[in-house]
């Protein structure tokens, strides 16, 4: 494979929006900030169910632990 490119910088003095979308959790970390969410119940067992299935059972088995590295899962910000 080539050359690792290094951190991105912005190539000007552009500023973030109030909210945005950008990489935000490796897959451990998406399971430790999901599952305390989900064990509290105060977001519904529907919501719930449906995380579950999502991340932990479905598409993305165990948070999609095996491409750790990879990549980062995305979350909202707000500045």
């Amino acid at each position: 494979s080539g050359a690792k490119a290094g951190p991105v910088t912005a190539a000007s003095d552009w500023t973030p929006p109030a909210c945005y979308y950008a990489p935000k959790y490796t897959p451990a970390q998406l399971k430790a900030h999901l599952e305390p969410i989900w064990e509290a119940e105060s977001t519904g067992y529907e919501w719930d169910a449906k995380q579950r299935a999502y991340y932990k059972d479905g598409d993305y088995p165990d948070f999609n632990k095996k491409k750790t590295g990879e990549g980062y899962w995305w979350d909202s910000y707000v500045t």
